[in-house]
């Protein structure tokens, strides 16, 4: 056995676990995306490489982990091989790990994958650590990338970041105001054309029948190139030659129309009149790597950034990043004509540039449950998908492959046979796509183009010619609007070309050049009109007078609907990337186009992205420039109401965990695909509109306890009982408006913001109005103000917003918007009796202005106070809000009211008593006997307060298991806590048995079963007991049924190594089962008279909610297994 095969066995890497060997690239080069397999089959040639993936069947009901990181092995490789790794390694992004075997007898090398060793050596960085970090249990439980990652790998970019940087850098310079002027269009255009030189040359295309770019080797002609910008002449003359030679719609050097009456062809300008010396020595400078664009260096005082690229290598980087890149231009108005290199010129503003473009990886995801099992469940490679709003064409780029993938797969995986009249039949039968601009239609072109030529040779290459996609697969500008319903795409696609898939990521949020509200006016118009038996547009098969409409004007929403329009292929598909909170934002246009979406379309699939992509916390995220949060779509348009309404949702919720923390790796826990009917959805037909958040962080015990929590009374309730209002407090600022406050000048004034001077119980303001406003609108020695922007207050006082006074007088419920934070996301309220100024970050509850104060108003209002400050409330605001847990930690006062609530006259005493106690405290020295004693007394007063609220609500065992669960585990894995500190709680710390805590912690955990299981098992001659495993890295729970051991213990604990336990428990071995442990955190089974479930040795894994999950899903289990047994006797 030679080192690398010991290696293997050592680490625990089987193929069955994810080891591929180069030289069984056949079969698993259809595992990978084609930018990955082919870099690593025929570029790259790794001896062998480790990535967790399946060889064998698929569990279909759980997708397998998204965007693996792959480590690379090396076995001795040659010299010249050697030297390219590094450059190989960088440019491809997709391997943080290369590890060679120079010899036999050396130290093995552990490299970093894209990092260099300097800015002037571009050797990979060592990486020092033991070779049995990247073992198959380390990497399964996450510990290889979280010993690793703030050592070697967080805040390094990747090749993305760095092409990404240089390319803006240049193209900012070029087309400012304030630098070169250059037209935004022209600027695209001719970087564009550039990058496709550049990857024609590093894939050894030679330009045999020119003289421009000359050299025998890939730099010699890397450098020829460069050397050709500094003559605009002669750069141009080589531009000219290939568009004759190529032909096609590939970034034209000119713009022209044809005149309709006289037939003229009217140039409209001339690229090369308009491109100077000037323009082309910048991007000179950038395709050199020259001084101008090392690091630390400006123009007109706008920093760039080292460009990379003479180490990249674009036969290895992917054409759709290249062409993803464009994504931050598309549109945004700040990077073309109002650019301003002063308003970028500072490192915070520069080097916070981020991608908007849609990553590879959610694309593959979206391939993975639409295109990939279409083509393969048919004998043809056809396959006719069109992208609404196409952009750099990332969802063409990548269907377009698979289409060729499975074309070769048909000629029996030989690629010669696949000849260019065939290759563009492929393209032109099966790939459309619209874009607003059209800029984006040229850069899917782009991406196309090199796609086809990805298939081809060198040789080919130079006899291979371009096709016209535009206007014919390709629709693009401001005529081509998707839904302008006039425009010429719409009788190709509504009654020539049925289509399979339409797949994209829409614009989202508020669009003013599109007309897609006028759209949703004419759809309302006309099916108003459309009889019974119309199968033209879309009729509601629920409630057929249902009005669309688009919640706060929200685009993607229109997308969605849409679609239909082009359904003359019955069984076509969509999936949409959209911004999640359409499915739980709660204003009443949104609800009301939930509430159309599902009555007229069968929603399949949502894959749920909010959790991994939100402003409440920073680290990776999936796009980095969303502003909201988001899911995909995966649906069809319904044609019977018995369809829609048997119609069974996937609903999966991504997750934060170390693989996503430290590597983007998507890995879906066991937990969070929830299988829902979708009229559970649907209020018409006793569904539940706020299911959507609930099954967003929660499952199905948390949907049962929110039902009965919905039965009681809600705050709305009792305020409209004790007739109640709510006003908001004043506003500083709002427009231009200027209110005089001259009736609260002596209250008391709470400031929220800075100095925190409302907490739970507790309203502690330090100043009056009137000193507030002194002390806020103060000048300095200078004449200018101490305090700037939105807290600015003129010397009068005078705020933009002011209620009624009436509002701060007297008694009242104050409450937050703010929760807190770092606090489980708690609510803040108290009862005040003062005369107390707030702003309108707070609201007040009281009596309504005019009315008389009904009896039992002060017991209503304290005990709402007891009710909003505690952990049930904020449960229940982390289960129902539309932005608490999403993207921010306000919540609208509507929200609040919608709480359940009671009034309870031993809450109400018992807060007045908090927030006396709180304010004793606060005149105590902190280490006298008096304040420790308060603190005891505040301690007992807040457990009895919770006890009281819980008896008032009858909260269950098992609903107190959900409540912790959403403080102790949700939040904290929300919150990234491992990373962030969050809770000060390590939900993924290691259980000992040695320590009394974590025995106590597993058994509640085992009592769950014991509880429900032993009225089924226990008898005279068996007993159900559990043993608990506990290993390193694994705990196992083997529930047996059988004679109690001697001793008697229902529990027995038991130490063990992580081979022996997969031994004990089913009698696994550790290698064979850690793939479905990494896929989806657990293996469970059964044996003769015993189950079991084992899962990694982290805290999170064992909480008694999810015990009760646990249990649930067993208990389904061994019913649908006694019903199988018995149809097998009676057979």
């Amino acid at each position: 056995m030679n080192r690398i095969k010991h290696l293997f066995q050592q680490l625990g890497y089987t193929r069955e676990n994810g080891l591929f060997y180069l030289s069984e690239a056949d079969q698993w080069v259809h595992k990978f995306p084609y930018r990955i397999s082919n870099v690593l089959k025929n570029i790259i040639k790794p001896d062998a490489f480790y990535s967790l993936h399946h060889h064998g069947s698929v569990d279909l009901e759980h997708p397998e982990p998204i965007n693996n990181p792959i480590i690379l092995f090396f076995d001795k490789p040659e010299p010249e091989k050697r030297a390219e790794i590094p450059k190989w390694s960088f440019c491809f992004g997709q391997a943080p790990i290369v590890i060679i075997n120079t010899d036999d007898h050396g130290p093995l090398d552990i490299f970093h994958g894209y990092q260099f060793e300097s800015d002037h050596n571009y050797t990979l960085k060592s990486i020092d650590t033991d070779i049995n970090t990247f073992s198959l249990i380390n990497l399964t439980l996450g510990k290889t990338w979280k010993l690793l990652y703030h050592r070697y790998f967080k805040n390094v970019p990747k090749v993305d970041k760095f092409l990404l940087n240089n390319i803006v850098d240049a193209r900012r310079i070029l087309i400012a105001q304030d630098g070169y002027g250059l037209a935004p269009r022209l600027a695209n255009r001719l970087i564009g054309r550039l990058l496709f030189v550049r990857y024609m040359i590093d894939r050894h295309v030679d330009f045999k029948d020119q003289s421009y770019i000359t050299g025998n080797t890939k730099t010699e002609k890397q450098v020829s190139l460069n050397n050709l910008l500094l003559n605009k002449e002669q750069l141009y003359q080589f531009f000219y030659y290939l568009t004759d030679k190529y032909q096609g719609d590939l970034f034209p050097l000119n713009d022209e129309y044809t005149n309709e009456d006289t037939g003229e062809i009217v140039l409209l300008y001339d690229e090369q009149s308009h491109v100077t010396s000037e323009h082309l020595g910048i991007l000179y400078h950038l395709f050199s790597g020259s001084h101008f664009f090392k690091s630390g260096n400006s123009h007109k005082g706008y920093v760039v950034q080292p460009s990379l690229f003479m180490v990249y290598d674009f036969e290895v980087i992917p054409v759709e990043l290249i062409s993803n890149i464009y994504e931050n231009f598309i549109g945004k108005e700040e990077e073309n004509y109002i650019a301003k290199l002063e308003e970028f010129n500072t490192q915070s503003k520069q080097y916070s540039i981020k991608a908007y473009y849609t990553p590879p990886f959610i694309v593959d995801y979206v391939l993975s449950q639409t295109v990939t099992p279409f083509l393969e469940s048919n004998n043809s490679s056809g396959c006719r998908i069109l992208d609404p709003a196409c952009g750099s064409g990332i969802f063409l780029v990548e269907t377009l492959r698979k289409v060729i993938e499975k074309e070769i797969l048909l000629l029996g995986g030989d690629k010669k046979k696949l000849n260019n009249i065939r290759l563009w039949k492929l393209l032109k039968d099966n790939i459309y796509g619209i874009d607003i601009d059209d800029d984006a239609i040229e850069i899917t072109i782009f991406s196309l183009y090199i796609t086809l030529l990805d298939y081809k040779t060198p040789i080919e290459i130079e006899q291979f010619k371009f096709e016209r996609l535009k206007n014919q697969n390709l629709f693009g500008g401001i005529s081509a609007d998707f839904f302008n319903t006039n425009s010429a795409f719409n009788k190709l696609f509504t009654e020539k070309l049925p289509l399979d898939f339409i797949l994209g990521n829409p614009p989202w949020g508020k669009v003013a050049s599109s007309r897609y509200q006028d759209y949703i006016l004419e759809r309302n118009r006309s099916e108003l009109k459309i009889s019974q038996g119309s199968q033209k547009l879309i009729k509601n098969v629920i409630h057929p007078e249902l009005d669309l409409e688009i919640g706060n004007l929200e685009i993607s929403q229109a997308f969605l609907v849409r679609v239909s329009d082009f359904n003359l292929n019955p069984n076509m598909k969509i999936a949409l990337v959209v911004t999640g909170k359409s499915l739980y934002n709660s204003d009443s246009t949104t609800k009301n186009w939930r509430n159309y979406f599902l009555s007229n379309f069968v929603l399949e699939q949502v894959l749920e992205l909010s959790a991994v992509n939100n402003k409440i916390v920073g680290g990776n995220q999936i796009f980095e420039k969303a502003k909201q949060a988001p899911a995909i779509l995966f649906y069809r348009v319904a044609i019977s109401k018995e369809l829609l309404i048997k119609n069974v949702i996937t609903h999966i919720t991504v997750k934060p965990n170390r693989f996503f923390n430290y590597f983007r790796t998507i890995v879906i826990e066991k937990h969070d695909i929830k299988k829902v009917i979708q009229a559970k959805f649907i209020e018409r037909l006793g569904g539940y509109d706020w299911l959507w958040k609930v099954m967003l962080h929660g499952n199905l015990l948390d949907f049962y306890f929110m039902l009965r929590l919905k039965s009681f009374k809600t705050i709305a309730n009792f305020m409209q009982e004790y007739d109640l209002e709510f006003k908001g407090g004043l506003k500083i600022k709002d427009g231009n408006n200027k209110k005089r406050t001259d009736p609260i000048r002596q209250y008391k004034f709470l400031e929220v913001e800075t100095r925190k001077e409302f907490q739970q119980f507790d309203l502690s303001p330090s100043m009056t109005w009137d000193e507030f406003v002194a002390d806020t609108s103060g000048k300095t020695l200078n004449n200018t103000s101490r305090i700037t922007g939105r807290n600015r207050i003129d010397v009068e006082g005078n705020v933009g917003y002011f209620p009624d006074p009436y509002y701060f007088k007297g008694e009242k419920l104050l409450v937050k918007k703010g929760l807190k934070a770092e606090d489980n996301f708690k609510a803040v309220a108290a009862y005040s009796n003062e005369d107390l100024a707030f702003t309108s970050t707070v609201c007040a509850i009281k009596t309504r202005f005019g009315s008389l104060v009904k009896e039992g108003t002060s017991e209503v209002l304290k005990s709402l106070s007891g009710l909003i400050n505690s952990s049930l409330f904020s449960y229940y605001i982390f289960h129902t809000s539309s932005s608490a847990g999403i993207d921010r930690t306000r919540i609208d006062f509507a929200e609040i009211f919608s709480s359940p609530a009671v009034s309870n006259s031993e809450i109400a005493s018992l807060v007045i008593t908090i927030q006396q106690w709180i304010q004793q405290l606060k005149g105590s020295f902190m280490y006298d006997h008096n304040a420790y004693k308060i603190k005891q007394q505040l301690e007992h007063a807040y457990e009895r307060l919770s006890l009281l609220i819980s008896n008032s609500f009858q909260i269950s065992a098992v609903e107190q298991t959900l409540i912790d669960y959403s403080t102790e585990i949700a939040l904290p894995i929300l919150k990234r806590s491992e990373e962030t500190g969050y809770g000060k709680r390590n939900i993924f710390k290691a259980l000992d048995l040695s320590q009394q805590d974590d025995q106590v912690y597993l058994s509640k955990y085992a009592n769950v079963f014991i509880d429900h299981f032993k009225h089924r098992f226990n008898s005279v001659e068996q007993s159900f007991f559990v043993k608990v495993y506990v290993a390193d890295d694994f705990i196992g729970f083997h529930f047996i049924v059988d004679k109690l051991p001697m001793e008697g213990n229902r529990i027995i604990f038991q130490q063990t190594g992580d081979a022996e336990l997969f031994t004990e428990v089913g009698n696994l071995g550790i290698y064979s089962v850690t793939r479905d442990l990494y896929i989806q955190q657990d293996v469970r089974g059964f044996n003769k008279n015993t189950f079991y479930i084992i899962k990694p040795n982290e805290y999170k894994c064992w909480h008694p909610a999810v015990a009760h999950h646990d249990l649930l899903e067993f208990i389904d289990a061994l019913a649908r297994a006694e019903t199988a047994n018995i149809k097998e006797a009676q057979a």
